[in-house]
């Protein structure tokens, strides 16, 4: 029979680095027992025989690695409650959890860390002892129920890539702070002229860019009818106004400066290393986030400060158009199958369909276009949003009737991916191939479609980082994983090596599941991360 032990640790801060380990409590069959010092329970924490049970290890486990304690073997009540009740962001706390299963009603009032600065009481001893005591009980049951619904293989698979991203929110991004410093210098002076520029094409030399009132205003007095002026909304005129596309530029820099400016700062450790806040689940599909700061959306123009250590690399791996070859494999389409068989570019392809041409004299914009078209009609978009999307984002001007033969010409060429949807609409339960299953009479129209494409990526792309974890060296460094990329950083003399294995694991993990369709990663390597 295995031996289990609960293990919660109390800390006086949110962060390894600014902080200490209180207390440590370990709950088992043979009783619980609290400690001051991790090195009373080291053996327990290393030893792989023994699993050990967390609430949150990305908290707990990646404290105890960032001090220094290695921790092998182990599970999470949270992540296995988030895979049982499908909702990744409520009723997943430990104290929910406890009252919900066991009729506990947990006292949290020494939650904060600032409580654990003073001198340790009975009362803290006791507060550590309950949380090890409830994940203790909570876990068998929290299993039991995960069988009982078929979700075995997917809650292995989210607990199997815990190690990754405590690994990888442990090793950090080497940031260039200085150098962003005066980049963020040049967003500043770019809006500030952008403002002035605006004001002037708009004749308005007081506007405030920040009142909606204001700036339709000023727009409608030019001939720019906007019914917001949120992005998507200007998005549309962007291409037919020169001071509409000014607009969304000057967003654009105040949302980098808003969200990536001195932020980032904050978030910087004594090492230069860079550290956000990592959720396996984040999504409902399983995919993993990042926030404090979200590195996932970290924009392109901070990738580049984003760099290696002196005599290291950046190795910058991606899945190409693996969402559609997701499709691929669950709509089982002939054209789409042969034509990734074959190599070819679908959104060319698509492209190619819809403006009755070839796919040599498909033009990089109509390319584009076919992008669009590909990633719309497969979540189900209609005539009139893809006739929007395709004027926000290619400035492509069409009618409602060519939207519709787009559309038309796009199922005539994969017919399998209209068949799939049919099929998702009147399935009783939606799917993924890794395991994941929903009700369907839950979901709106565009979550069947999205759910079983996205959420098998997501199980494809987790399988591939627990592979890269498994293999990869001690000494090279875990630094990113967002949606379809994985970011590695190593020493310059082992970059071939780091790229061979990127790309053995990323067709690897993504094969266990897409088995009828070839995986392809592009690869990049360089001082800095590249995308």
């Amino acid at each position: 029979m295995r031996v289990v032990y609960a293990v919660d640790l109390e800390t006086t801060s949110l962060s390894p680095d600014e902080g200490d380990i209180r207390l440590v409590a370990v709950t088992g069959a043979d009783g619980s027992r609290v400690t001051s010092n991790v090195r009373d329970v080291e053996t327990i924490l290393r030893d792989p025989s023994v699993l050990k049970v967390f609430h949150n290890s990305l908290f707990d486990a990646y404290w105890l690695r960032r001090k220094k304690f290695e921790v092998r073997n182990f599970a999470d009540t949270m992540v296995l409650s988030q895979v049982l009740h499908g909702d990744v962001k409520a009723g997943n706390k430990l104290v929910d959890l406890a009252k919900q299963y066991l009729g506990l009603e947990l006292n949290k009032e020494l939650q904060s860390a600032e409580n654990w600065l003073g001198e340790l009481t009975d009362q803290h001893v006791a507060y550590a002892t309950a949380d090890s005591e409830a994940t203790y009980r909570l876990y068998p049951i929290l299993m039991d129920r995960i069988r009982e619904r078929g979700l075995e293989a997917v809650a292995e698979r989210e607990t199997r890539a815990l190690t990754a991203l405590i690994r990888m929110q442990s090793d950090g991004i080497l940031f260039d702070y200085e150098g962003w410093t005066s980049e963020l210098d040049r967003y500043v002076a770019s809006a500030q002229a952008l403002q002035e520029d605006i004001r002037a094409k708009l004749e308005c030399p007081e506007l405030n860019l920040g009142s909606s009132v204001q700036l339709k205003s000023a727009l409608l007095s030019v001939g720019v009818n906007v019914s917001s002026t949120k992005q998507e909304e200007l998005a549309k005129f962007g291409y037919a106004s020169p001071v509409v596309e000014m607009v969304l530029r000057h967003k654009k820099a105040l949302k980098i400066l808003s969200a990536y400016g001195d932020k980032l700062l904050r978030r910087i450790g004594s090492d230069g290393r860079l550290r956000g806040d990592w959720r396996l689940l984040g999504t409902v599909t399983g995919r993993s986030t990042c926030s404090n700061p979200n590195l996932q959306g970290l924009p392109k123009t901070a990738k580049r400060f984003c760099v290696a250590e002196p005599g290291w690399s950046i190795v910058t791996a991606d899945f190409s158009q693996i969402e559609l070859r997701v499709l691929a494999e669950l709509s089982g389409d002939p054209e789409m199958l042969q034509s990734f068989r074959d190599g070819k570019d679908l959104h060319r392809k698509t492209a190619a369909k819809v403006f009755a041409k070839s796919e040599e004299d498909v033009t990089d914009r109509e390319r584009q276009a076919g992008k669009v078209i590909n990633f719309g009609l497969v979540y189900g978009m209609t005539a009139f949003g893809l006739r929007n999307k395709l004027s926000a984002q290619e400035g492509l001007s069409i009618t409602l009737e060519q939207a519709e033969r787009f559309r038309n010409d796009y199922f005539e060429l994969y017919p399998g991916v209209l068949r799939f949807q049919d099929t998702m609409l009147r399935s009783s339960r939606v799917k993924s191939l890794g395991g994941r299953h929903w009700d369907s009479k839950a979901l709106k129209e565009i979550m069947r479609f999205n759910y079983p494409i996205q959420s098998t990526a997501a199980e494809g792309f987790k399988e591939s980082l627990i592979l890269l974890n498994d293999r990869m060296p001690g000494h090279w460094r875990l630094i990113a994983a967002i949606h379809d990329e994985l970011v590695v950083e190593v020493p310059e003399q082992e970059v071939e090596r780091a790229e061979q294995l990127l790309q053995d694991c990323m067709t690897t993990g993504m094969g266990c599941l897409v088995t009828g369709v070839p995986i392809e990663v592009d690869v990049n390597a360089g001082a800095h991360w590249i995308k």
